[in-house]
């Protein structure tokens, strides 16, 4: 990997880092953003969805294996959530947050193991 694409796999980690901290936080620090924000944001940092790769590196192999959990939950939310949620209140409340709130907390806890990498 040259040094170009290592840096720009570095900042898409730290990117994903940054939307699993929004998921796993939302309820106590509300996004400014739609609700639909919440599952679309993933795919801005995450391709070939549904069966992304997550290279090592920059990603760990425990760090991988929790973001295709993640994934997977995300795909499981998807799912759940047909008719999507206007509000933050009935997102939280549907049946299907906890689990996809809870997938978010774990992938991040795996990332934040070496926290943001350089994106410079």
């Amino acid at each position: 990997m040259t040094t170009d694409n290592q840096l720009v796999a570095q900042r898409l980690r730290n990117r994903v880092l940054e939307y699993l901290e929004l998921v796993a936080t939302a309820e106590l620090d509300v996004p400014a953003l739609k609700t639909s924000d919440i599952v679309n944001l993933w795919e801005d940092s995450v391709s070939d969805m549904p069966n992304p790769l997550f290279e090592i590196p920059p990603y760990t192999r425990d760090e991988a294996e929790a973001l295709e959990a993640f994934a997977k939950a995300w795909q499981r939310f998807c799912v759940a959530t047909p008719q999507w949620p206007e509000t933050y209140t009935a997102l939280f409340a549907h049946a299907a947050w906890r689990q996809f709130r809870e997938a978010a907390a774990v992938a991040l806890t795996a990332l934040m193991k070496r926290g943001l990498l350089p994106e410079d």
